[in-house]
């Protein structure tokens, strides 16, 4: 499960998927549309797999940002119990609950 906080209007919207990756961003093609201009393109994906969760920043052009850090593209953000990221105003809490299935694997 993926809540996203807007921290300007105090709004929470749950979103709850059944496949991975989640493709996170302002296209309206990603799994998670986030129609905000300091949002990229496609800005994130999160991996769900057998031992766990990951989410992975794609180079975006604002980041984002994990503990007032940035988190650099490509850098694995490991997701046990729940873990926030923050991009721009939005707080993104995820959390790997029973309705996630694991990406198939590929030989």
């Amino acid at each position: 499960m993926i809540s996203v906080f807007d921290s300007e209007t105090g709004t929470t919207s749950e979103h709850t998927f059944t496949s991975s990756p989640v493709r996170i961003g302002r296209n309206p093609l990603n799994d998670l549309s986030l129609p905000f201009p300091f949002v990229s393109g496609w800005h994130a994906i999160v991996r769900f797999e057998d031992e766990g969760a990951r989410f992975f920043d794609l180079g975006s052009t604002n980041g984002t940002l994990l503990d007032n850090r940035r988190v650099q593209a490509g850098e694995p953000v490991e997701v046990e119990g729940v873990v926030s990221v923050m991009i721009g105003k939005l707080e993104l809490r995820m959390s790997r609950g029973a309705g996630y299935t694991a990406a198939p694997r590929t030989s």
